[in-house]
C-alpha cells in the first residue's frame, strides 16, 4: 500500500464519522481498511523473508568462507539491509491503518451488530459462544483474538493482520507516550504482570531473540529460606 493510497482511503473513510452510516456502509469501509492491511502484511513478511535468506546465505559462506568470498560475503549482508530498510514503511503504514481502525471503532460498534462485526472479522460461529453485543471492533481481535478464527484455532500466538496493525499502535503507545513508557516498564518489575516472563527482542530482519526473565528471590511459606526461582 502507498502513501497516496493509505491517503485516498483515509479520505474516503474518515467521512464516515461526519454523518449517519448504514451498517453496510461500515461494513464496507472495515473490509477495505482489512485487504489494505493484509496486502500490507503479504508484503512485509516478503522482505522479513528475503532479509533471513540473505543473512542465512551470508552466515553460511562465513562458515567455510575463502579469500574470495568477503566480497560475496558483503553482498549478501547488503541486500538483507536493504530489504530490513523496506520494512519500516510497511510497519508504519500498518501502525496509520491501525490508528485509523482505533478511531473508527467507536462508530463501526455503534452501528453493527455483533453478528455482523464477527462476519466481517471472519469470525466462526463456533468461536462467538464468549461473545456479547459489548464486545466491539477491538476486543473480538485484541482481546479474544478471533479474528478468522478458523484458520488460528489452536495457535499459540495471535498473527491476524488487524491484530497486528493494532499491535503496532499499542507498541508505539509503549515506547513513544511518558504514560506508554511507565506502564510497560510497570508490567515487568517485580510484582508486574509479566515480571516471571520472558521477553523477545525482534531484530530489523523479523528474527526473534529470546530475554530470559529476571531471577526473583521468593520466600518460602514454611521457613524464612529463600528459592531462586525463574519462571517458564
Amino acid at each position: 500500500m502507498t502513501t497516496t493510497e493509505a491517503t485516498i482511503d483515509t479520505a474516503n473513510i474518515m467521512t464516515l464519522s461526519d454523518h449517519r452510516p448504514t451498517a453496510k456502509n461500515l461494513m464496507q469501509s472495515v473490509a477495505m481498511i482489512r485487504r489494505a492491511i493484509r496486502q500490507t502484511v503479504a508484503k512485509l513478511d516478503s522482505q522479513r523473508d528475503k532479509a533471513r535468506c540473505y543473512r542465512r546465505e551470508a552466515r553460511i559462506i562465513k562458515e567455510r568462507a575463502g579469500l574470495f568470498d568477503t566480497a560475496r560475503i558483503a553482498a549478501l549482508e547488503a541486500l538483507a539491509d536493504d530489504a530490513g530498510a523496506l520494512c519500516k514503511p510497511l510497519r508504519e503504514s500498518l501502525k496509520d491503518c491501525g490508528k485509523l481502525l482505533v478511531t473508527l471503532a467507536p462508530v463501526i460498534n455503534a452501528g453493527t451488530t455483533l453478528a455482523q462485526r464477527c462476519e466481517v472479522l471472519n469470525v466462526n460461529i463456533a468461536d462467538r459462544a464468549g461473545l456479547t453485543e459489548a464486545d466491539g471492533l477491538h476486543e473480538i481481535v485484541f482481546i479474544h483474538g478471533l479474528e478468522d478464527s478458523v484458520l488460528r484455532r489452536g495457535q499459540d500466538w495471535n498473527d491476524g493482520e488487524i491484530f497486528q496493525a493494532l499491535n503496532y499502535v499499542f507498541m508505539d503507545f509503549l515506547v513513544n507516550t511518558r504514560e506508554g513508557k511507565a506502564l510497560g516498564d510497570s508490567l515487568f518489575e517485580a510484582g508486574g504482570m509479566f515480571a516471571d516472563l520472558p521477553t523477545y527482542r525482534q531484530s530489523a530482519d523479523g528474527t526473534m531473540k529470546r530475554l530470559p526473565p529476571r531471577l526473583s528471590i521468593v520466600p518460602t511459606a514454611s521457613n524464612d529460606s529463600i528459592n531462586l526461582k525463574e519462571a517458564r
